[in-house]
């Protein structure tokens, strides 16, 4: 299949990425060795706690800075070089990237509920290492999000990340939010009820892929329930562009259980595991869901993250094969690179 060649990116309505001189939390921050690089987190908040280990903690400013002075920003784990030999399942995302890039695919990396940046930054720094001209946009409105510009910096990938400080649902304008306090990550629209505390603006995650002339795109969804509104939103860009696509499912949340059925006419799933615990890449056909939803609800959390394969891949069929061979195991701090 031809893949038309991508127009230069342009970024339309979103502000700079510069994070402002100064920026203060009462409960703290920390600088986070996130082993292939480094960035900000608060203190008192679920993720720190869970998923980075005291190792990775407390990484003196200054020893960063030197490190720069001395050696430049640390690479990517993964290479074009290596990532044919990469057989753990918590490569997966690299491995399928690298089979894009190679088809001739051109990509663009949508990290939606992007936290502190910490997806978005950790493959904008592999896009620099194997010196790919894919871009990312990180879009976060929440407390942790602010930290996105200041990470983005710290790391030196302005050129190729990108903060987009919006929220992302099916209605645009100002949404009312609710950031709950040790928890942001779990930051979401208030939707349905929910008590609000902070407003933000949302956009059409459809309309940014317009505006922006997104052809092909690795999107990741971590939205807090709105993940089928906005699956629904992007249906026609999912239908007819090389894709892939990362959501939460929990089982609980019946209004995905059709969608995960239109999914299959369009894309190839894998469940590729929850948090704390990842990860595995195991495959999900039409014959197997009925077993794979309750597997999922059996779990501790009654969740895990699908990743949808679109169709339209060049190559599909080496590309599943591969994934379905890498191997399960946990890891138990899964915000972290460890050797």
């Amino acid at each position: 299949m031809a893949i038309p060649h991508r127009p230069a990116h342009k970024v339309t309505n979103i502000r700079s990425a510069q994070p402002a001189p100064r920026w203060f939390c009462a409960a703290g921050i920390d600088l986070v060795n996130f082993g292939d690089y480094r960035g900000f987190m608060l203190v008192q908040d679920n993720l720190y706690k869970i998923c980075v280990g005291e190792n990775h903690k407390r990484f003196p400013i200054e020893t960063h800075y030197e490190m720069l002075r001395r050696g430049g920003y640390q690479p990517s784990p993964v290479t074009r070089q290596n990532a044919g030999q990469l057989t753990d399942s918590k490569w997966g995302i690299y491995v399928l990237l690298d089979h894009l890039l190679r088809q001739g695919v051109p990509l663009s990396f949508l990290d939606v509920g992007a936290f502190v940046g910490d997806v978005g930054i950790r493959y904008g720094n592999y896009f620099r290492t194997i010196a790919s001209d894919s871009r990312v946009y990180c879009f976060d409105p929440s407390l942790s999000g602010e930290l996105i510009p200041y990470n983005i910096h710290l790391n030196g990938l302005s050129e190729i990340v990108t903060h987009v400080p919006y929220a992302v649902s099916d209605m645009p304008g100002y949404l009312t939010f609710f950031q709950r306090q040790g928890h942001s990550d779990s930051a979401a629209t208030s939707l349905g009820g929910t008590e609000a505390n902070t407003i933000v603006e949302s956009i059409l995650l459809s309309e940014f892929i317009r505006d922006n002339c997104i052809e092909n795109a690795f999107i990741k969804l971590d939205t807090e329930n709105l993940e089928s509104r906005i699956l629904t939103d992007i249906a026609s860009f999912l239908e007819n562009s090389v894709n892939a696509v990362g959501f939460e499912f929990h089982a609980h949340q019946r209004e995905m259980h059709p969608l995960l059925n239109r999914l299959l006419a369009t894309h190839v799933l894998f469940d590729i595991g929850y948090l704390p615990k990842p990860f595995c890449f195991q495959h999900v056909a039409a014959q197997t869901m009925a077993q794979f939803i309750q597997t999922v609800a059996d779990r501790p959390y009654g969740y895990t993250d699908v990743l949808a394969i679109s169709r339209m891949t060049p190559e599909l069929p080496v590309l599943t094969e591969r994934l379905a061979s890498l191997t399960e195991r946990p890891v138990e701090y899964s915000l972290v690179y460890e050797q």
